[in-house]
């Protein structure tokens, strides 16, 4: 199903939160699948990509979050919804 404009879910931001939450499970059952995920997003989208998917995922990660469905963790101090 095509997302719809102007909704939450069509958003780059929930998007990203989507990416972020897969990588968490993944991570989870198989360490080196995350990993030549993230391989294989450097190579399509480059370096930053790269970089961003993977601080991000850091940060959930050391916050309690294993990619539940819809859960994202955030911290306001250190947080901003300008981040991405």
């Amino acid at each position: 199903m095509p997302l719809m404009e102007g909704t939450m879910k069509s958003t780059e931001k929930f998007r990203h939160e989507c990416e972020i939450r897969y990588l968490l499970r993944l991570r989870t059952t198989d360490a080196d699948a995350a990993h030549l995920y993230i391989t294989r997003v450097q190579k399509k989208r480059g370096i930053p990509a790269a970089t961003k998917l993977l601080e991000d995922s850091r940060r959930q990660w050391k916050w309690g979050s294993r990619g539940k469905l819809g859960q994202w963790l955030l911290t306001a101090a250190i947080e901003s919804d300008d981040e991405y």
